[in-house]
This record gives structure tokens, sequence and C-alpha cells, in this order.
């Protein structure tokens, strides 16, 4: 799945992009009781808490059942190799996946117009860590600063390894 957009997920198929909703069955975790295979058809006995904020991330390999309108169902997500989350808003500690199965992290920010935010890129670059993919920095509008104002906080980040 290579984007998405209020409930909208756009699945890239060869050549041509399919637009897909997800099944309902992504969206809850359900237990069966264990059951042999002899006995009636196993039905739901509990459903466990929804501990992330949407089963389908920029980057999931997907299966998908096609509509006969051209749209389609999102119906298994495969084991992702990376994943770049964090923890969503709120009270609950439910999981946001960023993107996933990424190589590389490469967060942006500006010289100046806005000033950067060097807390918020402490956090993308723990974030990266945790989930074991390297980062590189990048830094835009340099020609709005001079050089020495900005170069004394990245070469913080040199000293650690970045790039």
């Amino acid at each position: 799945m290579h984007k998405k957009t209020l409930g909208h997920y756009f699945v890239q198929d060869g050549d041509r992009e399919v637009v897909c909703s997800i099944s309902s069955l992504l969206r809850r975790r359900l237990i069966y009781p264990i059951a042999d295979p002899g006995s009636l058809r196993p039905v739901v006995v509990d459903v466990k808490d929804i501990r992330e904020v949407d089963p389908v991330a920029v980057g999931d390999n997907v299966a998908f059942v096609e509509a006969d309108d051209g749209a389609g169902v999102i119906t298994d997500v495969a084991p992702r190799r990376t994943k770049l989350s964090r923890r969503a808003a709120g009270s609950k500690p439910i999981e946001q996946v960023l993107v996933a199965n990424a190589d590389q992290v490469i967060p942006m920010f500006s010289a100046a117009k806005p000033a950067p935010k060097w807390a918020m890129l402490d956090r993308y670059l723990v974030s990266a860590e945790a989930a074991g993919l390297e980062a590189v920095i990048s830094i835009t509008k340099l020609d709005l600063v001079e050089r020495d104002a900005i170069e004394e906080e990245v070469s913080v980040y040199r000293d650690i390894g970045y790039r």
C-alpha cells in the first residue's frame, strides 16, 4: 500500500492503483475457542483490546479482493520487516504505525522559516533507532542562515554518528 487518506487506501497492483477500504476483520482481533475438527463451528468468545490506530500502514504488503466497480477491500496484511511507529494521542497505549517496511528514515528540517525544532528531531531519531532503521538528517534552507549559526547544533548529531 503506498498511500492512505481518510479511510481510503491506495494499493499499487503492478502498474495500476486500486482504491481500497479495509475489511472489518482487520479492525478486530478475535479470539476463537479451541475446538476439534468434528465439533460445531467455532464462535467468537471475546474481542481483544484494540492496540493500534490502524491495522494498515503506508509500505505494508497487503492482499485485497477487487470489486466490480474497480475498488477493493484489503483482507490481509503481510508481516512487517520493519515499522516506524509512535504512541497515538490519548490516554490508552495505542500504537500508530507511521510507515512499514522502510529501509531508512530521512527527517527533513529547515534551518529557518520555521526554525528547526531540535527536540522533534531527537524524537524522530529515537523512533528510528528503536525501529532499527538508519537515519540521515536533511536540513533545508541553509541559504537563509549563517552557516556558523547552525553548525554547532549540527555538529552534535555528526559527533554521535549521524550523517
